[in-house]
């Protein structure tokens, strides 16, 4: 062998570089791996708030069996003329939905839109819904021939109702 050869064979190390693999963040970018809860806000980034109220995270449907009777047992009834409200208080401090749409309501593609609907007014406007509560949705076929403004108009206004007696009774106890 000739000494270039030797020289080369001789710099080369069979550990990686420990600077390059912990230098792929910088400590300003980083975070950690999860938050704490996947539902807990982002705090910081440009984008933190927009991401907050614009998805609709897995952790804020109701899925199981159990956590919809609970709603349904304990829960207080609201009424509109096309929509069912149901309201549980929860100790988890978000709000989670849940949709109820029976084969009654017509074929899939008529309980879906209506799923859809309600889905999409939820996502966007988490601010409208009692904060800490379950709430399930259980749509007439009417909500169909409604506009997302009529509808969301109703809500808020069912909920400022809700509101109101809930903090008058707890006061009055």
């Amino acid at each position: 062998m000739t000494t270039m050869e030797e020289n080369h064979e001789k710099n080369l190390s069979a550990e990686p570089d420990q600077e390059k693999a912990l230098s792929r963040l910088s400590e300003q970018n980083e975070k950690p791996f999860r938050a704490s809860h996947p539902c807990q806000p982002e705090k910081e980034g440009p984008l933190a708030a927009y991401r907050l109220d614009q998805r609709f995270r897995p952790c804020e449907r109701l899925r199981r069996r159990r956590e919809f009777d609970r709603v349904y047992q304990k829960g207080r009834r609201l009424y509109l003329p096309y929509l069912k409200v149901l309201l549980l208080p929860n100790d988890l401090g978000y709000a989670r939905l849940g949709l109820s749409v029976s084969r009654k309501f017509g074929k899939a593609v008529k309980r879906n839109r209506a799923k859809r609907i309600l889905r999409e007014i939820f996502r966007r406007h988490k601010e409208l819904f009692p904060a800490s509560h379950d709430v399930v949705l259980a749509p007439r076929t009417e909500i169909l021939n409604k506009r997302q403004e009529e509808i969301l108009a109703d809500l808020q206004k069912l909920f400022e109702k809700y509101e109101k007696n809930r903090s008058h009774t707890h006061k009055t106890l």
